[in-house]
């Protein structure tokens, strides 16, 4: 193969690589935008609150804007705190952990196991957690709770949402927790099977 064959071969070879990759990268930028499409508004107003798009400060109406833009209408640098939020889903999910079990009646059986659960949190952590409530509750993140209070329509405009948010699980009311609990669940429903979103691409 002479010096001119081998040239031209390279530059097919390189013309080939770059075809592949923009099709990788529309097939990924389709199956993000179909996931983003299929995420209920309110979870996208949760990603932009978490990815500091926008401002819980302004209002939903202002939030609720921005999240029913398309993916494609979502200028690249918002989209990739999007993504980076989302690969923090599954850490926050994992946090959440028995904030995310419940609803509805529980029989004897669950109410016990959970009693015994609750008693060996606060053995194990020397009393710092009374409950597996508290202590899931402790390691969900502050900028999450926020979004939870606000997604669970907790809070007032003469609190600030940081201070209901620093709260202890013991000093909240029990229907607030409740809420929580609510949020948590659909938050596991929805954004637990998330994959083209947190691609790094």
């Amino acid at each position: 193969m002479n010096a001119a064959a081998r040239k031209a071969r390279k530059n097919l070879l390189k013309l080939r690589d770059a075809i592949a990759e923009q099709l990788d990268e529309g097939r990924y930028f389709a199956a993000a935008a179909a996931e983003w499409a299929r995420l209920p508004v309110l979870w996208r107003i949760a990603l932009h609150i978490l990815s500091g798009i926008g401002s819980a400060d302004g209002g939903l109406d202002n939030l609720t804007d921005l999240a029913a833009r398309a993916w494609r209408e979502i200028p690249p640098p918002e989209r990739e705190a999007l993504r980076f939020v989302s690969r923090q889903c599954e850490k926050q999910l994992q946090s959440m952990g028995v904030l995310t079990a419940g609803g509805g009646d529980q029989s004897e059986a669950r109410q016990a196991l959970n009693q015994a659960h609750d008693a060996f949190v606060q053995f194990s952590s020397d009393g710092r957690f009374s409950s597996a409530a508290e202590r899931a509750w402790a390691r969900v993140n502050a900028d999450w709770r926020i979004a939870l209070h606000l997604l669970g329509g907790i809070g007032s405009r003469d609190v600030d949402l940081d201070v209901l948010a620093a709260r202890r699980w013991g000093d909240i009311p029990a229907p607030e927790q409740a809420a929580i609990r609510a949020m948590c669940r659909d938050a596991k429903k929805h954004l637990h099977g998330i994959a083209a979103l947190r691609a790094r691409v």
